[in-house]
């Protein structure tokens, strides 16, 4: 029950100290989140902003002005790349290099990744490039063969290389890669 948490709006500066309820619990949340995320922020947000508007002012007196053009969403994407994404986007980017005619590695890659969700796809993503999404700059990952080996696949992160090993066996290039994927964090604070 929400009454027996003890919380009251008295936490987010409200005299009176209403404690929340069933009945009031998505305000008090709204509030703490804007208090929380927004306003114990808001001067180094503000900080910030007035930093990118002077850089901007300093490429062009009408770049502060053109920034308003663009709604959060677009932000959004510029910044940290599609909400959305599908295997088809990332085999898409894929290119080889070096690879046998007789090497699977060529078809057994894009299946693994077209039977992986969306949060796998991601950290595959996080893994090659980086970030969990497809880089704006990203014109192809390739991926690049290597000699037969139990070794994990390599990611150069910088340059959208991926060196991986001419796997002997589909279940090897899958746990190989599970594993090179479970393991690997990223530079995106989004």
């Amino acid at each position: 029950m929400v009454k027996n948490l003890g919380l009251s709006f008295e936490d987010l500066g409200i005299e009176g100290g209403l404690s929340v309820t069933s009945y009031n619990r998505a305000e008090y949340v709204q509030r703490k989140i804007q208090r929380v995320l927004v306003d114990s922020r808001r001067e180094a947000l503000d900080a910030i902003k007035d930093e990118i508007n002077a850089s901007l002012w300093r490429l062009s007196s009408d770049a502060p002005d053109l920034m308003n053009l663009l709604a959060a969403p677009d932000w959004r994407v510029l910044l940290c790349g599609e909400a959305h994404i599908s295997s088809a986007q990332v085999v898409s980017k894929l290119s080889w290099f070096g690879f046998p005619p007789a090497s699977m590695i060529p078809k057994w890659l894009p299946d693994l990744l077209n039977s992986f969700d969306e949060d796998a796809l991601r950290r595959f993503l996080v893994f090659v490039c980086g970030s969990p999404s497809l880089p704006l700059d990203l014109e192809t990952v390739v991926v690049r063969c290597q000699p037969r080996s139990p070794a994990l696949p390599v990611a150069h992160t910088c340059f959208f290389h991926l060196d991986v090993p001419d796997y002997a066996s589909e279940a090897m290039l899958r746990k190989k890669f599970v594993q090179a994927i479970s393991e690997s964090g990223t530079f995106d604070i989004v």
